[in-house]
């Protein structure tokens, strides 16, 4: 019998018809220079060519590493060559690799999804090994290896935002395979020789095209996908331009990082831009463009610079390109793609529908109490700065404008809760019974993300943890008095409100909106939220032309 072997198989689209086709220009190169060699067979699957690279002679790191200590013999390399087979079966053209040969495959011929879509119907969601995901809100990327089988719920998923990457397990079929990992590529472990690898192959491709995992827990991975092929990638980049250039309200300009208060005043820079602004809008850089805007291009959006600077001028300013701070969506072939962080995600339509329809109903009613954020100048002529107020100094200026209580800082400790160093709000409508949370920018997704579930998790502890409470009550008598303490103790024993109030202009139709990913949370928070019989709404405060 043979031994157990494993065998890492990449799929090709299905317009890649011939083997050199599935290459690199870099592997092509060393095939034209003698330094890879091509040998064909008609013997494996319905006909196969074999690329074998021979690696190229080098010193290890470590080589240096050791002289300064030792004296270590001359001539010591390693070199580390690799093989592809290409081969045809099924009307299909499969690559498989050996040692580091995926590098020579060319990902843009290759389907994104193949491994990920073999492995989800190919394993049990109650028996895997290991799961790799990333989650858009919180922009964070793990992998989770289990000791031994799992259900697909023991990962923690957050079927909202995580996305799945890479799903490993043990096949449910022992026909098709013992173990099986699956991303862009393939990977399964099974007791058959070279041989009867096409035959293997002609199974992963039945799995590849069933929608059997949709029945499963797998099926949150047609919710939320991540576009993995370049081809797509580069009609979708060309369309962002087009909506860009078409004044389309789809975009907005959101700074792909946490922002410090200490950021006052941002600008376009290598694009012919001079002026500083309080925020950044598409509206804006189309504007500033000017008669260049027509000849918009994507490679521009990349070359773009979005500049946030800080007050302290000894600081240096933080960049990033326009493409990776551009957020929103587009339909393309009647389906939606949504823009995040440099990346760009197709979404379900019912998936897209339900957090707009959430986002609409909790939309509530503007407080004019909250008035807008006032502006700061500093420095003169073309080198005169604005910057918005930071949202210390303005919950304290609206405490001091309103009947409202100041919470913000005020962090309440409870010593035997993990985490319970937190705010109860940043201000306190005691007579409205509303914990106002205040936000000043609304299109970044990840500070969004964060912005609702610390609205959550102060809920929560108000309601799961009796001694958070009592510290929360101790906390306003400490900072506003006896009087109000009483009230707030009275109040709650009435339904409250928890009210996300965030700080921003209007869109160019002069609505407000938040990234589709932070309508994701908002949605999945509020839910929570309103479990622990609480309100919950979102409001904007308006403010004045990012100028």
């Amino acid at each position: 019998m043979p031994k157990l072997n494993t065998f890492c198989l990449h799929l090709a689209k299905p317009d890649v018809a011939e083997f050199d086709a599935l290459l690199t220009d870099n592997a092509r190169s060393l095939l034209r220079s003698g330094n890879a060699a091509r040998s064909e067979s008609a013997e494996f699957g319905d006909g196969a060519v074999l690329y074998t690279f021979r690696g190229f002679p080098q010193t290890p790191k470590w080589v240096h590493l050791l002289q300064g200590s030792f004296t270590v013999p001359e001539k010591l390399f390693s070199q580390s060559p690799c093989a592809i087979v290409l081969f045809k079966k099924a009307a299909s053209l499969f690559a498989l690799t050996f040692s580091y040969g995926h590098v020579y495959i060319e990902d843009a011929q290759t389907e994104a999804d193949f491994g990920l879509k073999v492995a989800v119907n190919a394993v049990s969601d109650e028996k895997l090994r290991g799961v790799e995901r990333s989650n858009i809100g919180a922009a964070i990327r793990d992998a989770a290896q289990a000791a031994g089988q799992r259900d697909f719920q023991s990962f923690g998923f957050d079927d909202a935002l995580d996305l799945i990457r890479k799903v490993s397990g043990r096949a449910a079929d022992d026909e098709f395979a013992s173990m099986v990992t699956g991303a862009r590529s393939l990977r399964f472990s099974k007791k058959i020789e070279l041989a009867e690898v096409p035959a293997a192959a002609e199974m992963a491709l039945a799995l590849f095209r069933s929608r059997a995992y949709q029945s499963t827990a797998f099926g949150i991975i047609d919710f939320l996908s991540p576009v993995l092929d370049p081809a797509v990638e580069s009609e979708l980049d060309q369309e962002l331009v087009g909506a860009i250039r078409d004044g389309s309200d789809e975009f907005e300009i959101a700074i792909p990082a946490i922002m410090p208060d200490s950021i006052g005043s941002f600008r376009f820079e290598h694009a012919g831009i001079n002026q500083f602004h309080a925020d950044l809008s598409v509206a804006l850089y189309a504007s500033e463009l000017g008669d260049r805007l027509p000849s918009l291009s994507a490679d521009d959006l990349k070359k773009h610079i979005v500049a946030a600077y800080s007050i302290d001028e000894s600081k240096p300013p933080q960049r990033w390109s326009v493409r990776n701070a551009l957020v929103g969506s587009i339909v393309r072939d009647g389906e939606r793609y949504a823009l995040n962080e440099g990346s760009w995600y197709r979404i379900s339509t019912a998936f897209k529908e339900s957090a707009d329809r959430k986002f609409t109903e909790l939309c509530g009613r503007r407080d004019t109490k909250l008035r807008p954020l006032k502006k700061i100048y500093t420095g003169t002529g073309r080198k005169q700065k604005v910057a918005y107020q930071s949202e210390e100094s303005y919950n304290e200026e609206i405490a001091a404008e309103t009947d409202y209580l100041l919470m913000d800082q005020k962090l309440i400790q409870v010593d035997d809760v993990p985490g319970s160093r937190i705010e109860l709000c940043d201000l306190l409508d005691i007579k409205r019974r509303r914990f106002i949370h205040i936000k000043k920018s609304s299109r970044q997704s990840s500070i969004l993300s964060h912005f609702f579930k610390q609205g959550s998790n102060s809920a929560r502890m108000m309601r799961q943890y009796p001694r958070f409470k009592e510290n929360a009550i101790r906390t306003v008598k400490r900072h506003h008095g006896s009087a109000a303490a009483t009230d707030f103790e009275d109040a709650l024993a009435k339904r409250w409100t928890v009210d996300f109030q965030i700080a921003d202009f209007p869109r160019p139709d002069g609505t407000n909106n938040i990234p589709f990913f932070s309508k994701l949370t908002l949605r999945e928070e509020a839910r929570a939220i309103e479990a622990m019989n609480y309100n919950v709404e979102i409001n904007f405060i308006k403010l004045t032309a990012a100028t």
